[in-house]
């Protein structure tokens, strides 16, 4: 018999729509971060993990390819609370959460936000390489009198780790100079070789960080700082797949969707990729 409540019972608010798994039999842990004080052009980044959650209610949750996705494990905390006017202290408040994820054996998945969340996602890990997926090369080593900002994410990166960076089409004339000077892994737009990059990382302990303006802005429309003659969704798809065969993929994250009045394309196409990548991270060697 059907009650009153019945008909206005809904998919709860957690990646996929998924009931509440269990934590501690969880693999995957869902991280929202709604914070982007350090947009330098259009801010509203800061509503991209809840847009993204509520796309993700929508989503068919069986893969051709990958299966059941959601069997592997999902957990989905509550919004991390950003601390008001002080980049630093929200950074903390993300390295202690992920340091706990990762204490208690799991992934975590960090949904920004804008780009400047991964560097206190990046902090706990110790002794691995980061694959960058991105328009924007992002390593100034301070930006708007903020060394924590989003565009000097991949500087902080390339302090305590390797770094290869994907699909960069945006460079300052210094982060240019810089991945001369060391030499850097980067592959530009027009310079993307599958073979190399997968080479670059292969057989490493890999954090993944995805700014979804990596992709063409005719695919990803909502994001701070689209640029023109990015990715296609496939191809996107087709290097996380290689990567993931030939890695240990310990962490990722997905930054720098903002949600765009009357549209959801842009939500709804990185809640499919997050699920894309938990599946593939999760799939047997």
């Amino acid at each position: 018999m059907l009650r009153l409540f019945d008909y206005w019972k809904t998919a709860p608010h957690n990646f996929a729509g998924l009931e509440k798994t269990d934590y501690d039999s969880a693999r995957f842990v869902v991280i929202p971060v709604p914070f982007d004080a350090t947009s330098s052009y259009r801010s509203g980044a800061r509503f991209g993990p809840s847009a993204i959650i509520d796309a993700s209610r929508n989503m068919e949750l069986f893969d051709v390819e990958l299966g059941e996705i959601y069997k592997s494990g999902i957990f989905t905390l509550d919004e991390l609370e950003p601390v008001h006017g002080s980049v630093d202290k929200t950074l903390e408040r993300i390295e202690f959460v992920v340091s706990k994820v990762l204490a208690d054996k799991k992934i975590p998945v960090t949904i920004g936000g804008d780009h400047s969340v991964t560097i206190g996602a990046l902090r706990p890990f110790k002794d691995i390489s980061v694959l960058q997926l991105d328009a924007h090369a992002d390593l100034r080593d301070s930006y708007e009198d903020c060394r924590n900002s989003h565009a000097c994410v991949m500087r902080r990166a390339l302090e305590r780790s390797e770094i290869v960076q994907v699909g960069i089409r945006s460079f300052d004339k210094e982060e240019w100079d810089l991945v001369q000077e060391k030499e850097l892994k980067c592959f530009t737009r027009e310079n993307i070789d599958l073979d190399k990059i997968v080479d670059s990382v292969k057989g490493k302990d890999l954090y993944v960080t995805i700014d979804m303006d990596v992709l063409d802005p005719s695919v990803m429309p909502g994001t701070g700082t689209p640029e023109p003659d990015g990715l296609s969704y496939s191809e996107l798809v087709g290097i996380l797949d290689k990567v993931s065969k030939e890695t240990n993929i310990v962490g990722f994250d997905c930054v720098e969707v903002m949600p765009l009045p009357g549209s959801v394309v842009s939500e709804f196409t990185a809640a499919k990729l997050i699920y894309k990548m938990i599946g593939l991270v999760a799939r047997e060697k």
